[in-house]
Parts: C-alpha cells; structure tokens; sequence
C-alpha cells in the first residue's frame, strides 16, 4: 500500500512537472492604471493557487477559533449533558 501511494505521488509530480515545462510563455498581467506584470505562465498560476490556498486558510481559521472559543466555553461552564472530551484524549467508543 505504501508503495503504491508513493507510485501515485510520483507520478503527479511527473504530471505536474510536465504542466510545468510546457507552459513558460511569457504573459502580461494588466492591473488597474494601466500598470503591467510581465512573467511566465505557471509562475501567474502558482501565485493564484497559493492565493486562493491562503484564503481559504484565513477563512477556515477564523471559523476555527469561533468553535474553539465556544468549546472551551462549554467546558468551563462544567455542563453534565456535554460529555466534551479534550483535544489531546483519544476518542472514547
């Protein structure tokens, strides 16, 4: 099995290796004011993967220390309804 995952890895670094090398045309970014970014194609698309990936994060990160929050909360308030367990126990079956 673990050979078989690194096989799979392999492979899309290959895939993507390829994406890569096929797509180093020069392209213009135009932004607001006339300004303008020359670069490379996959360098444009690595940069907007790594934004989008960001904000994603930033926004799954707020959502997370809602609920952290909120858990830590239900604990201090001792509820006996709410048996909580904390992060670092193992689940309990």
């Amino acid at each position: 099995m673990n050979t078989l995952r690194w096989l799979i890895r392999i492979f899309l670094f290959v895939l993507l290796l390829g994406f890569c090398l096929k797509n180093t045309t020069p392209v213009t970014v135009n932004f607001l004011f006339g300004l303008q970014w020359h670069a490379p194609l996959i360098i444009v698309l690595l940069l907007a993967v790594c934004g989008g990936a960001l904000l994603g994060l930033l926004t799954t990160t707020r959502i997370w220390w809602g609920l952290r929050g909120e858990l830590a909360r239900l604990r201090r308030s001792g509820s006996p309804t709410k048996n909580i367990p904390s992060p670092t126990e193992p689940p309990r079956d």
